[in-house]
């Protein structure tokens, strides 16, 4: 039988079958001896070893924190930033850290590279939605996007796409001309290289590898796929080039426009997460409470100090822990708003609607930015015959000898920057998504994206006859900004997500311009020598218009632009001449003692990549920063006394 390479849920069936078929029965030859029973018990004991040495890698103990305990610091949020930062300031002995994660340990899915997908939009997921925007969403399920972040240890590094971008240099360099001295690309280059371990061939053999990347770090960076260019990436290539840009190794180097050869976040073929990297060494200062819901930051307001946090471990009673230097939010760029907001520290009449006394006001929550993407343009390859695989042989083949398509994220490896005008500033990203005939992961693409049945119908026509290659143009610095409110009072319940895409006129024109560019590339030799067909979205309410002309895809963007998994900016880095700054360059909240934000939502502009190394590299940053303040100025950073009479006795660390 033949089945779908990635079908999620066919592969992980597979998996429970085969592990139980090797933790119970065995093999029917397991009484026999002769050569080729002994052969077919070698190949079970194989099949159990792997499946172990995944198993093994997503176990981390588990701190059950006493009420009325006390910590040096307490980390919210143990994901991408969180993980770092805590895992760093542990490194000083004499420290005592809790880290707090609402979520608990990886998956075993979430392990497996050609399963990078698999994990969204399930429990480890919190699969956040988007409020409806008038004139957008239109094509989306209950018009609403999806933003998928990581409710697990890692966060969303251990359940997004493992690809190690780390955004444009000028994206920091803007930072520090906003007045954030220190965060220039020359100042946060060394600690994008600290968390690094880069093993990618392609790049280890550049002459030039010292000055861009680091060797030694935790977090260690593989070749996603080690053969050379499939034919769709040599056409990719080719087609590019047609147009008037080059391929590259390396897009953490010094070429930024093009089509790039990427790597990935991976350890021996298996996910390299920010859990993974920073918090698999057992460090005896180092305390991990998973499912630790935190409810709201203790501040003593008569001080305006943070000394602690209140929160639910594993769905118990309400506990409170104190931080004796100082607390630390990671919890993302949509949860660290919202705690704040929940914490009395925000607009006024952001905190007076839900009846929440202000201690501090701070435009916390604004500046949300996200990339949008537009996944409306596809290409079929009638000649071309990749049909799915045999699902069996490719999981025997990755649990053995953690190769075949498994092991990597399928045929097309690549990502494309280019510039929709000439500032020689790439502001388009262009995604490339192959999926084999009559592929079920093409569904799955689709839902994952919210697409309704009526327009995902064209998609699953064409691929039930053709392989077809998705090109996704996505804006990767939109002027257009949008926000992030309570919905209600309960920790529990989600935020409100306002994305405001698409709301400057700039940013659809250059949208519009990367979906020219991906069409464009139908007319080059390299596409047409491998038959390609070109094909826009069959959207029902936009078929008085013939593609691709403007009333077409003006009516397109209105149904099928959606939003990305990279919010950013919330609570905006600035100096303290930027009335709407939340944090200063140090990551301390203005106007509160004892607090600082580790996370994206610092952001005080986009990245023009996935923000998981970015986020990784504020992490290494803040822990830097911290050090500093605590070690070389400890009588300045004292803590005041703080009275809580709801807090028991201190058990202290």
């Amino acid at each position: 039988t033949v089945l779908p390479a990635h079908g999620m849920a066919t592969v992980l069936v597979w998996l429970l079958s085969l592990t139980a078929l090797v933790h119970g029965l065995g093999p029917c030859s397991s009484k026999k001896e002769d050569v080729g029973a002994r052969l077919v018990k070698r190949m079970y004991e194989e099949i159990q070893q792997g499946e172990c040495d995944v198993a093994h890698q997503t176990h981390y103990d588990n701190y059950v924190v006493s009420n009325g305990e006390s910590f040096d610091f307490i980390v919210v949020g143990g994901g991408s930033s969180g993980s770092v930062v805590a895992s760093r300031l542990a490194e000083n002995p004499h420290w005592s850290v809790l880290l707090l994660e609402a979520g608990g340990d990886p998956t075993v899915a979430s392990e497996i590279p050609g399963l990078f997908a698999a994990s969204q939009d399930t429990d480890i997921d919190w699969q956040h939605k988007t409020h409806p925007q008038d004139g957008v969403f239109l094509g989306l399920e209950d018009h609403r996007s999806a933003i998928s972040r990581g409710k697990v240890l890692g966060g969303s590094n251990t359940l997004q796409y493992f690809d190690y971008v780390r955004g444009n240099p000028k994206d920091y360099d803007h930072w520090e001309e906003y007045g954030n001295e220190g965060w220039g690309y020359h100042q946060v280059l060394p600690y994008f290289k600290r968390s690094e371990g880069m093993r990618a061939k392609e790049i280890v053999s550049d002459p030039k590898v010292e000055k861009y990347h680091g060797r030694d770090g935790p977090l260690t960076v593989e070749s996603i796929r080690d053969e050379g260019m499939s034919s769709l990436e040599a056409a990719l290539s080719k087609g590019m080039e047609e147009l008037g840009y080059h391929t590259h190794t390396d897009v953490n180097a010094d070429a930024h426009d093009g089509l790039f050869v990427i790597q990935g976040t991976l350890r021996h073929k298996r996910r390299c997460s920010a859990a993974k990297a920073f918090l698999s060494e057992s460090k005896p200062n180092l305390k991990i409470a998973k499912n630790a819901h935190v409810l709201q930051i203790l501040i003593q307001s008569r001080n305006k100090s943070a000394y602690g946090v209140e929160f639910v471990q594993d769905g118990g009673e309400h506990k409170r822990v104190r931080a004796n230097r100082e607390v630390i939010l990671a919890a993302g760029a949509l949860n660290t708003p919202k705690l704040l907001l929940l914490s009395g520290i925000g607009e006024q009449e952001a905190l007076q609607k839900h009846v929440i006394e202000p201690i501090c006001l701070l435009e916390v929550g604004k500046n949300l930015q996200n990339h949008v993407q537009f996944p409306g343009l596809f290409y079929a390859f009638p000649h071309i015959l990749h049909d799915e695989p045999h699902i069996t042989r490719h999981l025997v083949e990755y649990l053995t000898h953690f190769t075949g398509p498994l092991s990597h994220s399928g045929p097309v490896r690549t990502i494309g920057f280019i510039n929709a005008d000439d500032d020689n500033y790439p502001d388009i990203a262009l995604l490339p998504a192959f999926f084999g005939r009559n592929s079920t992961d093409l569904h799955g693409f689709l839902n994952a994206r919210r697409i309704i049945p009526e327009i995902q119908e064209y998609y699953l026509k064409v691929n039930a006859k053709s392989p077809v290659l998705v090109i996704t143009p996505a804006l990767l610095r939109p002027k257009s900004r949008g926000k992030v409110e309570l919905h209600s009072t309960n920790p529990k319940d989600d935020v409100e997500i306002l994305p405001n895409i698409l709301g400057h006129e700039e940013d659809v024109e250059k949208l519009l311009n990367g979906i020219s560019f991906a069409a464009k590339l139908s007319e080059t030799k390299a596409f047409k020598e491998l038959g390609a067909e070109l094909h826009y979205a069959d959207i029902p309410a936009c078929r008085e218009h013939a593609p691709p002309t403007p009333q077409y895809l003006g009516c397109a963007l209105k149904h099928i632009a959606m939003t990305s998994h990279h919010p950013s900016g919330t609570c905006k880095m600035g100096p303290e001449s930027d009335e709407h700054a939340v944090v200063s360059p140090r990551l301390k909240v203005y106007g509160l003692k004892h607090l600082r934000i580790a996370d994206m939502s610092v952001a005080p502009s986009g990245v023009s990549g996935n923000t998981n190394i970015a986020a990784i590299m504020i992490g290494e940053k803040a822990a830097d920063l911290i050090k500093e303040d605590w070690e070389q100025h400890p009588d300045i950073n004292h803590h005041e006394t703080v009275n809580d009479h709801h807090l028991p006795p201190l058990v202290k660390h």
